[in-house]
């Protein structure tokens, strides 16, 4: 297959496959080896094991009454459970790792982006932040874009910001609010230079940057929305995109390359943790707004009228980074953005088909159970297979050791991304 490269010096690993629809490589995905996880002072790893179990009923074939949910840093012994039954199946948890997310949402403050405005006050928990918390994922959100009551400020209603547009913005352990004007164009050149607090937050809250939320263990994701290509100039470096593909890629080394300058936090060259989800002025692909992956070219047809520009420094930035890209025309459309993006980051941040668990005495468990959060969902039980080469299209799952268990690639595609619970069962 032949390769060429796409991004120059600070993104020297990435390429792209022309003879497969320009696919992007970038380094290795989080949760490769090599990826994202990192140790701690104490040398233990920063991912956290998490485990969830929901007991069943003595036939084996319902959900039963009793939900525990563990996270710890390997599972839980094997149990039995019943609805009041005399025969009981033993079940055991299966925990999987998940890296901690900082998500770092950038909303421009215009009349033009108030619909993305009034999507991400609307949906932003519920679809995006809710759902990567319900996988087991560690997420902080920092929302950098000015709180206030007036046309084009954004003010955060619980469960997130407590809804007081009218004072300051209340900060939490879980939501922090960065209060600074966002102009339309110039969104990378104030996340830099709000970073180190060159801009102040209009509070105080972080007087040196809101660099000092961050953790070092974390995966960054940003959330971009922003109407307007690229062009800014943040103190150091003038960012213009000029919508077209050169000085957009451009742009995108160049923000990468400050970025990379804050040691600990955003990854190295070989290794990011860091990706750039957008929503712009490009037209959408379908009536429901999918995110365009990696591998697709940069988008240039506008939706015109105030959205005049694809955003193309953005767009690299998405491509580079393994993220997706969304149209932010249509403001009845935003709200599929954020479970679209919740799932592209779950699977970047956790690997729900590698597994653990703590054996017992007389644990013989015949298969695993996947219960999906959603009714509307099956129930699905996946057979043990002897070995991964023998996987093929069945449903099932095999051992690596005494305390591992792999999922086969059909059935790793029906949990990637579905919110519901694994357990081994050893059926009554």
């Amino acid at each position: 297959m032949n390769t060429r490269l796409i991004f120059l010096s600070s993104f020297s690993l990435l390429a792209f496959a022309a003879a497969c629809g320009d696919a992007v490589v970038f380094g290795p995905a989080p949760e490769d080896d090599g990826g994202i996880t990192t140790s701690s002072a104490g040398g233990s790893t920063s991912s956290t094991d998490v485990s969830v179990s929901v007991s069943t009923s003595g036939s084996g074939a319902s959900p039963g009454v009793t939900v525990s949910t563990s996270v710890g840093t390997g599972g839980a012994p094997a149990t039995s459970s019943s609805t009041g039954g005399s025969c009981m199946d033993d079940v055991a948890p299966l925990a999987y790792d998940a890296i901690p997310v900082d998500l770092i949402v950038a909303v421009v403050n215009s009349s033009v982006t108030s619909g993305a405005i009034a999507s991400v006050q609307q949906q932003l928990a519920g679809g995006l932040v809710q759902p990567l918390g319900n996988a087991g994922i560690d997420v902080q959100t920092i929302l950098i874009s000015d709180h206030g009551n007036f046309q084009g400020n954004i003010c955060m209603p619980p469960p997130l910001g407590n809804g007081n547009c009218n004072g300051p913005a209340v900060n939490g352990t879980a939501f922090k609010q960065y209060s600074t004007q966002m102009p339309l164009g110039g969104v990378l050149c104030r996340l830099l230079d709000t970073l180190d607090g060159q801009t102040p937050d209009e509070f105080g809250f972080a007087p040196s940057g809101w660099q000092t939320w961050l953790r070092p263990s974390a995966y960054k994701a940003f959330l971009i929305f922003d109407a307007n290509g690229v062009g800014c100039f943040d103190g150091m470096t003038f960012l213009n995109d000029q919508d077209d593909d050169p000085n957009g890629q451009s742009v995108a080394i160049a923000f990468d390359a400050e970025l990379l300058a804050n040691p600990g936090q955003f990854g190295t060259t070989a290794t990011r943790r860091y990706g750039v989800y957008f929503a712009g002025g490009f037209a959408q692909q379908d009536a429901s707004n999918s995110g365009i992956a990696p591998g697709f070219p940069t988008q240039f047809t506008s939706c015109g009228g105030q959205f005049s520009a694809p955003g193309t420094g953005y767009q690299w930035l998405a491509k580079g980074t393994e993220a997706l890209r969304f149209s932010g025309c249509n403001s009845s459309n935003l709200a599929t953005i954020f479970p679209q993006t919740a799932t592209n980051i779950e699977n970047k941040v956790a690997d729900r088909c590698d597994l653990t668990f703590v054996d017992a005495p007389g644990f013989n468990p015949t298969y695993v159970r996947f219960d999906p959060s959603s009714p509307n969902d099956p129930i699905e039980n996946f057979t043990q297979v002897a070995a991964p080469s023998v996987c093929g299209t069945t449903k099932g799952f095999y051992y690596e050791g005494v305390d591992r268990v792999k999922l086969c690639p059909a059935a790793c595609n029906i949990v990637k991304g579905t919110p519901g619970t694994l357990e081994l069962v050893d059926p009554c």
